[in-house]
């Protein structure tokens, strides 16, 4: 598989404003060789009609983030996208994502 692509992973980072909130900010935390594909799920709904939706797969062998279990975002190809899932398959990490609008 060859990663040619380029996303960057955008990470929710919370700063103090010393009254004992905060304000988030988004900040990019670096950008990867990544491969896309796409994929449309199919289900059905209650009433039996047939839905379907297009999900993106990304593929790479860079490590992601320390904590896969974190929340965060893909901007690829000029589009903004949040992350479903994500799986460590020893020599590559799949991302499973959606449009975020």
């Amino acid at each position: 598989m060859d990663y040619r692509e380029k996303a960057t992973i955008l990470v929710t980072e919370k700063i103090s404003d010393n009254m004992g909130g905060y304000k988030e900010t988004e900040i990019e935390l670096k950008t990867i060789k990544c491969k896309v594909a796409p994929y449309t799920v199919k289900s059905i709904d209650s009433k039996g009609r047939e839905i379907s939706y297009s999900l993106n797969k990304l593929f790479t062998k860079e490590k992601i983030l320390d904590d896969l279990d974190s929340d965060f975002s893909v901007l690829y190809s000029g589009k903004r996208y949040k992350k479903v899932s994500i799986a460590d398959y020893g020599k590559c990490y799949m991302v499973i994502m959606e449009r975020d609008d």
